[in-house]
């Protein structure tokens, strides 16, 4: 995975984050608007193809809860059901896969944290 900024950093609302991974066996590249951030707790991000994400972090004691969702389809009412059933249809190995990815992704984030956390204790 690869990932910087397209923007001036820090991340701040507006900033755009360009993004390379492997998603079921093929690189996509992507760039990510954040639309909204919410120190140590919540950034919302968009999508040139307009999916959006929120990456969610909810302390728990001495620990936190990391929670990562994508939002794909239409946001008009009376399409969202016809939508969401096409998607499905042509792509339910593809999300299948993404919703493996995300699995696989927040293990390693869940690393990356308890790493950094252990060092700062070090």
């Amino acid at each position: 995975m690869e990932c910087h900024y397209l923007t001036s950093g820090p991340l701040r609302e507006g900033s755009v984050i360009y993004v390379e991974e492997y998603l079921h066996g093929k690189l996509h590249k992507l760039k990510l608007h954040i639309r909204r951030i919410e120190p140590n707790a919540r950034i919302e991000y968009k999508t040139f193809l307009g999916t959006k994400g929120v990456l969610i972090i909810e302390p728990r004691g001495a620990s936190s809860l990391f929670t990562a969702e994508m939002h794909m389809g239409a946001s008009i009412p009376l399409f969202r059901s016809l939508v969401d059933r096409i998607v499905w249809l042509f792509m339910s190995r593809q999300l299948e896969a993404i919703r493996q990815h995300m699995i696989e992704e927040g293990q390693n984030l869940k690393k990356i944290f308890q790493e950094g956390s252990q060092n700062k204790q070090n």
